[in-house]
């Protein structure tokens, strides 16, 4: 290694320590992700192992605050999810048994990981309730809901996943469209003048953002369920 490298290399080093220490101090995702980039021209000097020794503690920072931040959005969607149901009674006559789980979970603000045929049958009811009910009314709002369905689509026609096994795509496939026909029922049955449908597609449509959200680079704001096949 040539003189003036080594020298780059322990001066580095040495600041290592001190730039550290006033990283792991942040307390925002995005002022330590800032304050990394500032200090890149010091730390390519750094030898990696010490590099990555030294900026464990900034990782285990920047975790610890990307939960705060997940938890803290998670809690705003559940209140928001709680005011619009406020008077508003949920329908369980008109929603299939099996469905009831998730529909209240999404009701509730939850974020529920559905699988691909609960998802078909979201499909359903965002379909029905755009075509019959006219929600949610802004277009903005409805493309984004409308994702689910185009998503739904290929599951219908061709399965969840085609491993080979026609008799068992096939049989995926029906099972999807039964799943979005149940969801078109649904809201057929519960009736667009009950409050519940435009309480519910708002809180579906926080879910459906906070799969894409994503504050930090990383990951959704709720992991999806490995079932979903998205």
């Amino acid at each position: 290694m040539q003189l003036w490298h080594l020298g780059l290399m322990r001066d580095a080093e040495g600041q290592l320590e001190t730039i550290v220490a006033g990283i792991t101090a942040v307390r925002s995702v995005e002022a330590i992700d800032e304050a990394l980039r500032a200090r890149r021209e010091v730390f390519r000097h750094v030898r990696p192992t010490v590099l990555a020794a030294a900026l464990s503690a900034v990782e285990a920072n920047r975790v610890g605050l990307r939960r705060q931040l997940v938890d803290q959005l998670a809690e705003e969607r559940r209140r928001r999810a709680a005011a619009r149901m406020v008077g508003v009674r949920f329908p369980g006559h008109a929603i299939p048994p099996q469905r009831h789980a998730l529909v209240r979970s999404i009701a509730e603000g939850m974020a529920p990981g559905p699988s691909p045929s609960e998802r078909s049958f979201l499909a359903g009811i965002v379909a029905e309730a755009s075509d019959k009910c006219g929600l949610p009314r802004g277009p903005e709002d409805l493309l984004k809901l409308w994702r689910i369905v185009t998503e739904a689509l290929p599951r219908a026609a061709f399965g969840a996943a085609y491993t080979g096994n026609f008799a068992a795509a096939l049989g995926s496939a029906f099972g999807n469209q039964a799943s979005f026909g149940e969801g078109s029922l649904t809201i057929r049955t519960i009736g667009c003048e009950d409050p519940f449908v435009g309480a519910f597609l708002a809180s579906l449509l926080d879910f459906v953002e906070g799969e894409r959200q994503d504050p930090d680079g990383g990951v959704p704001l709720h992991p999806r369920n490995p079932r979903a096949g998205l």
